[in-house]
C-alpha cells in the first residue's frame, strides 16, 4: 500500500505539471473559449475532471494492473510512465523559455525526463519534494475552478416574458467582425456598389457615419463596449457578470429580444434562447467531443516546439473550432432534430455565421410584435473559404498573421478577404430585402457596424497594432457604421466623428 500511495503520488505530480498546469493556464487566461463554445456547467466538469484527475487514475491503474502480474514488469511500466510524463513536462518547459527548434527541443525534453525519472528513483530528497508538490493538483483546480468563475455563474433572467407594444419601433443592430472600411470603398471613397450591392443599398436608404472608429482591435473587449457603451478597461470579461447592464439587459424591459453572440456571453440566455440549443443546462456529448477535441489542439500549441506545432490546426484566427474546418452548405427547407444546429456550433466559420443571420432573420419578420435583432457575427472574419455565392471554395485556411512583405500574396490574402466580404454584402442586401418584403424596413431602427478591421499592409500583423504607422491604425480602427432611423426617407452622409459606443444611445 505504501509503494501504491508513493508511485501515485509521483505520477500525479508530473501529471500536473505537465498536462493540468498548462491547460488550466491556456484556458483561465482565455475565458471567451468557453463564451464561444456555448459549453454547459456539466461540460466544464467533465473538462476539469478530465484535465486533473484522469491521467494520474489512468497511470496508477495500468501500472498496478501489470504490478499484480508482474513486480519487475510493474517496476518498468512505472519508469516509462514517470519517464513520459517528465517528457511532455520537458516540452512545455522549453516551449515557455523560447526553445524552438524540434530537435533541440525534444533532446532536451529527454534529457529533462531522464533526470526527473533518475532523481525520483536515486534521491530521497527527490521523492520527498514530489510528494509535496503533488498537492498542487487540488490547489490548481480549485484556482482554476475560481478563475472561470464568470462562466459558471452565467444567469438567467428574473424579469417575466415581454410583448412589445405595437407602436414600439423594430430594432436590429448587427455587428460584422474584422470589417474595415476601406475594404468597401472605391477610388473615390465611395462605397464600391459594383462589388458591394448590398452595402451601397444600404447606405442610400440610411445614415453613412463615414468618419466612425473602432475603440478596440480585440473582439472581446470590442462587443462588448458596443453592447454597454462604456470603453472596454483592462481585465474586463465578456460575461454578463461584468457587463449587467448592456443592450440585452435593457431592451429585455421592452422587447423580446432576438440576440446572438458569437465569442461574448452577456446575454441571460433565457433571454437569447432562440438563437442556442435547448440543451445548456445538461451534458451534450457531441459539443463535450469537440470542445475536448479542441483542448487537445491547445494543448499541443502549448506544449510542442515551432515545427510540428505549424502541422496542427491553427488557433490564432477564432475563439473555437480548431480541430475542424467548416465545411458546411446552407440547406433551406430541411427538418432537423432540436439541437442539430449545434453540429456547426464549434466550427463557428462563415457558413455558420450565415445561417445564424438567416434564423435571425426569420423570427424577426415572423414574430407577431416588435422585437430587438441584436448580433455580434464573426463574419467576415478569418478563416476566409466563402465565395460571393455563399459556396465553399477549397485552399490553404490559414494564411498566418503576418501579411507577406513581397511577391503577389499580398494581393492574395485581400483577394480571398474580398470574396468572403461579398458574401458578408449578400447577407445585408438579403437583410434589407426581406425587411421590405415584409414591410418592416420603414419603421425599424437598423445599425450595422464592425467591432473592428484588419491590415492588409505588406510585412506588418494582420490585427497587432503599431500605432507609429498611420495606415495600419486607419485600417484596423475606422470601420463601417450604417444607421438608419425609424421612417429614414433618404440616406446620408454624416461626417462627424464618432464610435461604435454611440449606437447604444441611439436606441
Amino acid at each position: 500500500m505504501k509503494r501504491i500511495l508513493r508511485n501515485s503520488l509521483e505520477l500525479l505530480m508530473l501529471a500536473t505539471i505537465a498536462i493540468t498546469q498548462p491547460i488550466f493556464d491556456m484556458y483561465g487566461k482565455n475565458l471567451p473559449i468557453f463564451a464561444a463554445a456555448k459549453v454547459s456547467k456539466y461540460e466544464i466538469a467533465f473538462f476539469i475532471f478530465l484535465v486533473a484527475v484522469v491521467p494520474t487514475v489512468v497511470a496508477v491503474v495500468i501500472e498496478n494492473i501489470i504490478f499484480a502480474i508482474n513486480k519487475r514488469a510493474g517496476q518498468i511500466v512505472h519508469r516509462i510512465l514517470l519517464s513520459l510524463f517528465g517528457f511532455l513536462f520537458g516540452l512545455a518547459l522549453l516551449r515557455q523559455i523560447g526553445v524552438s527548434l524540434d530537435v533541440i527541443t525534444y533532446a532536451l525534453a529527454l534529457g529533462i525526463s531522464g533526470l526527473i525519472v533518475m532523481g525520483l528513483i536515486r534521491s530521497s530528497l527527490v521523492k520527498a519534494f514530489a510528494t509535496y508538490l503533488s498537492a498542487l493538483a487540488p490547489l490548481l483546480t480549485v484556482m482554476f475552478v475560481i478563475q472561470i468563475q464568470p462562466v459558471l455563474t452565467g444567469s438567467n433572467s428574473k424579469l417575466p416574458p415581454v410583448v412589445a407594444s405595437a407602436s414600439a419601433p423594430p430594432v436590429v443592430l448587427i455587428i460584422f467582425d474584422e470589417s474595415p472600411l476601406f475594404a468597401l470603398l472605391d477610388a473615390d471613397g465611395n462605397i464600391n456598389s459594383t462589388r458591394f450591392p448590398g452595402f451601397s443599398k444600404l447606405a442610400s436608404l440610411a445614415t453613412w457615419h463615414r468618419n466612425a472608429t473602432a475603440v478596440s482591435q480585440q473582439t472581446f473587449q470590442a462587443v462588448p463596449a458596443i453592447f454597454t457603451s462604456n470603453i472596454p478597461k483592462i481585465g474586463d470579461l465578456p460575461f454578463l457578470s461584468d457587463h449587467p447592464n448592456n443592450i440585452f439587459t435593457m431592451l429585455q424591459k421592452t422587447y423580446p429580444i432576438n440576440g446572438y453572440e458569437s465569442v461574448t456571453s452577456l446575454c441571460p440566455r433565457n433571454v437569447c434562447a432562440s438563437a442556442y440549443p435547448t440543451d445548456l443546462e445538461r451534458l451534450y456529448l457531441p459539443r463535450l467531443k469537440s470542445f475536448l477535441s479542441d483542448a487537445l489542439v491547445v494543448y499541443g500549441h502549448r506544449v510542442l516546439p515551432e515545427k510540428t506545432r505549424s502541422q496542427l490546426p491553427s488557433v490564432g484566427q477564432s475563439w473555437g473550432g480548431f480541430a475542424k474546418s467548416d465545411t458546411t452548405t446552407v440547406v433551406e427547407g430541411a427538418d432537423e432534430p432540436a439541437n442539430a444546429k449545434f453540429d456547426l456550433t464549434r466550427e463557428g466559420g462563415p457558413f455558420f455565421q450565415f445561417r445564424m443571420m438567416n434564423e435571425a432573420v426569420d423570427r424577426m419578420v415572423s414574430a407577431k410584435t416588435p422585437t430587438a435583432t441584436v448580433m455580434h457575427l464573426t463574419m467576415p472574419h478569418r478563416p476566409w473559404f466563402m465565395s460571393p455565392s455563399l459556396q465553399q471554395y477549397h485552399g490553404p485556411t490559414f494564411l498566418g498573421d503576418l501579411n507577406p512583405s513581397v511577391g503577389d500574396r499580398p494581393k492574395d490574402y485581400f483577394q480571398r478577404y474580398l470574396y468572403q466580404l461579398a458574401a458578408v454584402d449578400s447577407m445585408v442586401n438579403n437583410l434589407i430585402t426581406r425587411m421590405q418584403n415584409a414591410g418592416l424596413w420603414d419603421k425599424t431602427l437598423v445599425m450595422v457596424t464592425a467591432d473592428h478591421g484588419i491590415s492588409f499592409e505588406p510585412g506588418l500583423m494582420q490585427r497587432a497594432t503599431d500605432f507609429t504607422n498611420a495606415g495600419q491604425v486607419t485600417d484596423l480602427f475606422t470601420i463601417p457604421m450604417f444607421v438608419k432611423m425609424p421612417h429614414q426617407a433618404a440616406g446620408k452622409i454624416d461626417d462627424c466623428a464618432v464610435t461604435n459606443l454611440d449606437l447604444l444611445p441611439t436606441v
